[in-house]
């Protein structure tokens, strides 16, 4: 725990306590919807699954990404809480503002390939950073790279890419 982090905590629930709920409130009811059992596309216009499950991995990132943004309110951490707020917005412009618009699949891998150049990108830095270098092997840049020519295919596999591309060495966090 921080110096004081106990008592800003307790300062804090009980100035916002009404805010603080209704953000309780609101993360609560999304989840209940998003496990509430299986759902159907009614009205499809061009939405296939690979658009509704990119969607929907992005509205769970959001999710996350606004219980975050809570408790680092929660603790008086509002600078970090900012950072995330961006985020936020980021992930919800991707989903509502980019992807579901006309041509929702193409957007959708336009989306996806981003991540993968960005990926690639970082994979790259890794190769001349020290204590990096090592994790950034060939064959992990050659995967995203092929991941990132080979279209839809390739974007539903970045995630299992993406998270082979974050791991941490022993020890560190």
């Amino acid at each position: 725990m921080l110096p004081h982090e106990a008592e800003v905590m307790a300062e804090i629930t009980k100035k916002y306590r009404v805010q603080l709920e209704a953000m309780t409130d609101l993360h609560n009811a999304i989840v209940a919807m998003m496990t509430a059992g299986s759902w159907a596309i009614t009205k499809k216009r061009g939405v296939t699954r690979f658009v509704v499950e990119t969607m929907m991995g992005l509205l769970v990132k959001a999710c996350k990404t606004f219980r975050s943004v809570q408790l680092l309110c929660e603790r008086g951490l509002y600078g970090d809480a900012s950072a995330l707020v961006r985020v936020l917005m980021e992930t919800t412009s991707s989903a509502i503002l980019f992807i579901l618009q006309t041509k929702s699949t193409q957007r959708t891998l336009m989306y996806h390939a981003h991540g993968l150049s960005q990926l690639i990108k970082m994979l790259n830095e890794w190769t001349t950073t020290p204590g990096l270098k090592r994790l950034a092997s060939k064959r992990m840049i050659q995967q995203a790279t092929h991941h990132q020519v080979h279209g839809e295919a390739a974007a539903r596999n970045r995630c299992e890419v993406a998270l082979v591309g974050q791991r941490q060495p022993a020890g560190r966090d």
